[in-house]
């Protein structure tokens, strides 16, 4: 069975029973897999320190402390050559935030332009 997807605005906020949670907030959700989750941070959230509430379908509640800081959305394109994060991975284990890590789309060497 293949982990639900979501396409199409506007984004769910429960894919296959999981949920997730920002600063208290239902946040949008893009991909949930049994290891993988993807959400969009809800518009609007004040500046400073939010939990994040991840609820999988089957009951398992993670949960974490995050730094939220005050953005100004746009279009952006990633530097690959200089390895420029996109983004951040954070890996839980039985409930426990246990790694972060930068999420780039290129190795190191390659050249997405050639």
């Amino acid at each position: 069975m293949k982990p639900p997807r979501h396409r199409g605005n506007p984004l769910p906020t429960s894919l296959g029973g999981t949920t997730v949670r920002v600063g208290g907030v239902l946040a949008p959700l893009l991909y949930v897999s049994p290891g993988q989750v993807n959400f969009q941070i809800p518009a609007r959230l004040p500046a400073g320190e939010a939990t994040v509430t991840i609820t999988a379908g089957d009951g398992t509640v993670s949960e974490t402390v995050t730094r939220l800081a005050p953005v100004s959305p746009g279009l952006f394109a990633a530097d690959f050559r200089n390895k420029v994060p996109v983004g951040t991975a954070l890996r839980f284990r039985n409930g426990v935030l246990i790694g972060e890590q930068p999420l780039v789309g290129v190795e190191s060497g390659t050249d997405p332009a050639a």
